[in-house]
């Protein structure tokens, strides 16, 4: 009985470090194709500047980020920054980017957290409900509107109901996360 709990242990740690190791080429591919991504869309000096920079200024920002450097040693560069935690700047704000993912988090988890517990509560509602009434029209009905909801790509239902309720309805701000204090 102990046995087979070592066992068990010891298949799921074996998971677990199997799961973080194939993490580790889907992250480094993820980086490397934003970073083409970024140089496919047309020279970012040109993108920030825009058309009334003067060429001498374009090369002093090509200069300044690095970008006058071959792309194989820019994305040398990136990586290693990105290995050690090194986000860079937001050109945006000028303010590096690890600060602003930090400060806008407790805002994303608590959307996340809020939107799995609602999510949760009214599945547990209806899955009861709906096994309780087996078989009948309302299980039925229940069950359709389960796959079509889970069916639906996310990020298009979530645009939908930014749109139904906070700009028809007015009953969400939809245009950022209001502070009550």
């Amino acid at each position: 009985m102990v046995e087979e709990k070592d066992g068990e242990k010891m298949g799921l740690i074996k998971y677990i470090l199997k799961r973080i190791l194939q993490m580790i080429p889907t992250l480094l591919a993820i980086i490397i194709f934003n970073f083409f991504l970024i140089h496919i869309g047309g020279d970012p000096v040109y993108i920030l500047a825009g058309d009334d920079a003067t060429p001498e200024f374009m090369e002093a920002m090509r200069e300044r980020y690095g970008l006058d450097k071959p792309l194989n040693e820019q994305l040398f560069t990136y990586l290693s920054l990105v290995c050690r935690g090194d986000l860079g700047r937001s050109w945006r704000w000028n303010e590096p980017v690890i600060k602003i993912i930090t400060l806008r988090l407790s805002n994303t988890l608590l959307i996340v957290f809020s939107s799995q517990l609602l999510a949760i509560t009214i599945g547990i509602i209806l899955g009861v409900y709906s096994a309780k009434k087996y078989p009948s029209l309302i299980e039925t009905v229940i069950s359709s509107i389960s796959l079509i909801m889970y069916s639906i790509p996310l990020f298009w239902f979530g645009l939908i109901l930014l749109i139904v309720f906070g700009f028809y309805l007015r009953w969400f701000p939809s245009g950022g996360m209001m502070s009550i204090m």
